[in-house]
């Protein structure tokens, strides 16, 4: 393993990782600056979020796309190999593994491309100058991450790129660990901003304290308020349809585009498939052949049965040929109204009458191909009735469906982003029994609200974003302003 020494750039990554408190700047300090250090192609970084990991940085990009086939394999294979706590190295000959690692494996290498890849623990605190490896007997903590990589030319030898990368590991560990920490401090803004005040605010009378904190703490206790509940989400037509591909298909025709109103059953696009054409025209080639060969027949059966006998053996032939070819007939006849009807579904209508609201429709759908059941269009009815589609998190969830189930209109007071502050009004409809997790990896719960007829036209446009607060009920001011603080006793401390 290289030794760090003073000045060179394993001690500036050293200084530069443990310069920051916040875990997006030491991540992206990581894969960044670490890459090189690696001698690899891209470098990533693997932290435990809600009971899995997930990647929170990777080499130079600053933000990506959560649901990416590469992210999606690298945190599969993650949760399989996490538990082992072993640096993992692939080249292609490398050591077996455990047969549920070595099938994640086999999955990773499919996905990324990869010729080499190493897999490599948070473990333990920063090394100090030319120190790398940890004492006898010395307890090793839990990983705190992982770092993952990855070569596709395969160049250079797997062990040089796992020394390099268990190198960084070591430096990276104990600054990953202070910044999740940090992050994790409750209400951290707030207490740094009251700590603020008190260093410069000292009071000189204990008892005048004393009375002033027992006032506030029962006015806190006793006075009523309106607890609400935020929610996020977007104004959208409350009738409206999404469309799908009915097959799959290459779209050759686009009649739609963003904004365009349309009347329910008109055609908003066509799609084509080669192998149904192809199909469709054999099958009308076998068709008029055999049609030909059944005309042909009938005339031969009935010149024979004008000079031969009704028994003989040509007439019985001619009869039986004639017989099959019909059959054949029918047969092909089935397969082309099938046929046609599969090309008759690929011009897709619009199943209401409305506004299309996907956006850029030329540029997402036209020439291009698409798979069965893809979502292609969204089409609203944008005169009618308008809703808030909603997301609030899970562990504010409990509170509006509670608010449900005393039988009252749930009110929700909203503001669109596009407006210059006016407060409109909606009722809660209905909201989800489950939990999803979006594409930032917080666990939310959907939940739609009826807006009231006044909201002036100008605001409803498909996708508005809307900040609302969800009223659940009376609780005391001192529980309102701590929700945040109470829930975090609830999940962290009393259970």
């Amino acid at each position: 393993m290289p030794e760090l020494r003073y000045g060179d750039v394993w001690s500036q990554l050293l200084r530069r990782v443990h310069a920051e408190l916040d875990l997006e700047v030491v991540a992206a300090t990581i894969v960044n600056d670490g890459r090189t250090l690696a001698d690899c192609d891209r470098l990533m970084l693997l932290m435990p979020r809600r009971g899995g990991w997930q990647v929170v940085a990777t080499t130079g990009q600053e933000r990506f796309d959560r649901r990416s086939n590469v992210v999606r394999a690298w945190e599969t294979f993650a949760a399989v190999a996490a538990p082992l706590r072993e640096p993992i190295g692939f080249d292609g000959t490398s050591a077996r593994q455990a047969p549920e690692v070595e099938a994640a494996l086999a999955h990773l290498v499919d996905v990324t491309g990869a010729k080499q890849l190493v897999f490599v623990p948070l473990v333990g605190e920063s090394p100090k100058l030319a120190e790398h490896e940890p004492k006898a007997g010395q307890a090793v903590d839990p990983p705190s991450g992982w770092l993952a990589a990855e070569r596709f030319q395969g160049a250079g030898s797997l062990d040089d790129l796992l020394r390099r990368t268990e190198l960084i590991a070591g430096i990276s560990a104990s600054a990953v660990t202070h910044a999740e920490r940090y992050r994790r401090l409750p209400l951290r803004r707030l207490g740094e901003s009251i700590t603020r005040r008190l260093e410069r605010r000292r009071l000189t009378r204990t008892a005048a304290f004393g009375l002033g904190a027992a006032l506030i703490v029962a006015a806190l206790l006793l006075i009523p308020t309106e607890l609400k509940i935020e929610a996020r989400g977007t104004l959208q037509p409350a009738d409206r349809r999404h469309v799908f591909a009915p097959a799959e298909g290459i779209v050759v025709a686009l009649d739609a585009k963003h904004g365009q109103h349309v009347e329910a059953g008109r055609q908003l696009l066509e799609m084509k498939r080669p192998e149904l054409d192809f199909e469709l025209t054999r099958v009308e080639g076998e068709l008029l052949t055999q049609q030909r060969r059944l005309s042909s027949l009938q005339a031969a059966r009935l010149r024979g049965a004008r000079t031969e006998n009704a028994d003989s053996p040509e007439l019985l032939r001619l009869t039986a040929d004639e017989e099959e070819a019909r059959q054949q007939v029918v047969g092909l006849k089935s397969q082309q109204e099938e046929l046609q009807r599969q090309r008759a579904a690929l011009k897709v209508t619009a199943p209401i009458g409305g506004e299309i609201l996907t956006w850029d429709v030329q540029r997402t759908l036209e020439g291009r191909p698409v798979l069965k059941g893809q979502q292609l269009l969204t089409v609203g009815d944008v005169a009618g009735p308008w809703e808030l589609d909603l997301t609030v998190a899970d562990e504010y969830a409990g509170y509006v469906r509670r608010a449900e189930r005393t039988g009252e209109p749930v009110e929700v007071e909203f503001i669109a982003a596009s407006s210059s502050g006016e407060t409109h009004r909606a009722r809660l409809s209905t909201i989800a029994g489950r939990s999803d997790v979006d594409d930032e990896g917080r666990s939310t719960v959907a939940m739609t609200a009826a807006s009231d007829a006044d909201v002036p036209r100008d605001l409803l446009r498909p996708g508005t974003a809307v900040t609302a607060k969800v009223a659940c009920g009376s609780v005391s001011v001192g529980y309102a302003w701590t929700l945040e603080l109470v829930h975090f006793f609830r999940t962290k401390v009393w259970f």
